[in-house]
């Protein structure tokens, strides 16, 4: 590794811990013991309503926290990124709740994907089992950078594997973000417009969900199989 791989990566992993440090600023906003326990109540339970009242509350600074949720959620929290685009799009509207969800998604990929190729494997072993981590690398070998942009117009595909599994591949930071943002785009433009009415309608919007979902699923499932098809045959 040359020099300027080694500085290029020490300035990489100062740029995560201030992101992370800033992040966490964030959720001490208005203390621990309030803001985080509120916020995660709301998406554990799927409240969109309620979060999106307790998020308004806080004024100009709305965007600023619900970006903030879906970074965290996106690096390390286990909690639904569904009811922060939904209450996006409820706080701004459609289309620029949307741009706040995918903006800030693209953010929480690319840190993942610099966590994973600045500290390498052992760290992202450390966070994931380890098939998964395989079977994503046999994906990858098979189908290239296209499966990024597969996995991510998929809804039910673990966003923060993806992420770390990328940045362990060969693949260009800059077609990472690519093929990373094209895949988001369209469920962050479906579930931001089509999404927000159901707001009050939990079971509505899990359906609206899940029906978009397999509907990608399908659509991948049939690509995979004319790609194979068409290779085995030439």
């Amino acid at each position: 590794m040359s020099d300027q791989d080694v500085r290029t990566r020490r300035v990489i992993r100062w740029i995560l811990l201030g992101v992370l440090l800033g992040s966490g600023l964030v959720f001490v906003f208005e203390g621990p013991q309030t803001f985080l326990k509120t916020t995660a109540g709301f998406l554990m339970d799927a409240d969109v309503a309620g979060l999106r009242d307790y998020l308004r509350s806080f004024g100009d600074s709305a965007w600023m926290l619900t970006s903030a949720l879906m970074v965290l959620q996106g690096i390390l929290a286990p909690l639904p990124a569904f009811p922060i685009t939904l209450v996006n799009a409820l706080i701004y509207g459609p289309w620029i709740g949307a741009l706040i969800t995918w903006a800030s998604s693209q953010a929480a990929a690319l840190i993942c994907f610099y966590i994973a190729r600045g500290f390498g494997r052992p760290v992202v072993e450390a966070i994931f089992p380890q098939k998964h981590l395989e079977r994503f690398d046999r994906f990858f070998d098979e189908h290239g950078g296209l499966s990024i942009f597969a996995m991510r117009l998929l809804p039910l595909v673990g966003f923060d594997l993806v992420s770390y599994a990328s940045g362990l591949t060969h693949v260009r930071t800059r077609y990472y973000m690519l093929a990373t943002g094209l895949g988001q785009l369209p469920a962050a433009l479906f579930y931001s417009y089509a999404g927000a009415g159901l707001a009050d309608q939990p079971g509505k919007a899990i359906l609206l969900m899940s029906s978009f979902a397999a509907f990608m699923l399908t659509m991948m499932t049939l690509f995979f199989w004319w790609k194979r098809r068409k290779r085995t045959q030439d």
